[in-house]
């Protein structure tokens, strides 16, 4: 299963954009305020439901919160609507099983850990690779210097213990 196209309608300060995605990988990048954490929230209330405390309902009430998707599955193309916590299909008036975890076995914080990263979660990782820590930061050491950090760290400490 593929999302397509995301409209917000409206959705917070938006009201009728269309976000279109690629075949391949997305990478969506702006300025401040150009609407790239309003995409990944729609993104994430489309697959979840819209929360009844979003942030999103400053200028539109809740109950019209409006995400419209095109989504493409082995049987085809369809597009999708959510309203709250109900997905509807794209007449927005018959309710249907989220055809991206029919068993809903999922749910919003297994998908924000795993696509959304907060300011802090940022904050961390830059201070482990600028420590020489952790898996990002152990690749690309390992693609600048031809060998592991940890072993050379190890070869250091054998070292350093045999002196």
């Amino acid at each position: 299963m593929r999302i397509r196209r995301l409209t917000l309608k409206p959705y917070g300060e938006c009201s009728d954009v269309t976000i279109e995605f690629g075949r391949g990988l997305t990478v969506v990048l702006g300025a401040n305020e150009a609407g790239k954490s309003t995409a990944l929230d729609a993104l994430t209330d489309l697959l979840w439901g819209i929360p009844a405390n979003t942030r999103r309902d400053s200028r539109v009430k809740r109950k019209d919160l409006r995400i419209v998707a095109q989504v493409e599955t082995a049987e085809g193309t369809t597009l999708l609507t959510r309203k709250m916590e109900e997905l509807y299909a794209a007449d927005q008036f018959t309710p249907v099983i989220p055809p991206w975890d029919r068993a809903l076995s999922l749910d919003r914080s297994w998908w924000r850990t795993r696509f959304g990263i907060s300011h802090e979660q940022l904050r961390d990782g830059g201070r482990e690779v600028f420590q020489g820590r952790g898996d990002l930061a152990e690749l690309v050491f390992a693609a600048r210097e031809g060998a592991s950090a940890r072993v050379l760290r190890e070869d250091i400490a054998g070292q350093v213990d045999a002196l």
